[in-house]
């Protein structure tokens, strides 16, 4: 509601709108949000809706995901560290001579945002009246050829795709048009 006064400061959120704020960004679901936030379970939808119409609410549920949300060139920049990631950062030689998996070290750390999946298993089994244990351990990195085709994509690397829109490769309907040859061989 305004004032009217030029210089007026707006009414300053109650702590349960903030709390909103907080709850919406995490699922988009307004009522339940709204009932997260403390509101009544009674009311929530409405309740959701007064605050989703506010502007202040809506400015700050803005300003709260301008610190989640991901730049265009960071975006690219993640791709492009997919694109150029291998696997020798996280690597290691051991006492044997066999390589070992080591993400303990600074340059592995900084790099972790290139592995897409890593499972261990292990494995124990008797040998006789020995135990022996096997462990597994799998890591995928994010597909570097995906990542360059996209930032290929994002430069208009490749000629766009042509696609019919019409009839789907059809012949079009009426498109055999005799004319009359007039007497003409």
């Amino acid at each position: 509601m305004s004032t009217g006064l030029s210089g007026a400061k707006p009414k300053a959120l109650s702590a349960k709108a903030q709390r909103f704020i907080i709850e919406y960004c995490v699922d988009w679901t307004g009522a339940a949000a709204a009932q997260r936030a403390g509101y009544s379970a009674k009311r929530a939808a409405q309740t959701a809706y007064d605050l989703l119409n506010d502007e202040r609410v809506m400015a700050a549920i803005e300003k709260r995901m301008a610190i989640y949300s991901m730049m265009a060139a960071e975006a690219i920049k993640r791709m492009a560290d997919w694109g150029r990631g291998d696997i020798k950062r996280f690597l290691k030689t051991g006492f044997d001579g066999a390589l070992e998996l080591d993400l303990s070290h600074p340059e592995a750390q900084e790099h972790l945002h290139l592995i897409k999946e890593l499972t261990q298993t292990t494995t124990t089994t008797m040998v006789g009246e020995m135990e022996r244990t096997e462990r597994r351990t799998t890591v995928k990195l994010h597909d570097a050829k995906d990542a360059v085709h996209k930032i290929l994509q994002i430069h208009g690397r490749y000629a766009p795709q042509k696609f019919d829109h019409t009839t789907a490769d059809q012949p079009l309907p009426g498109s055999n048009i005799y004319l009359p040859d007039n007497g003409r061989d």
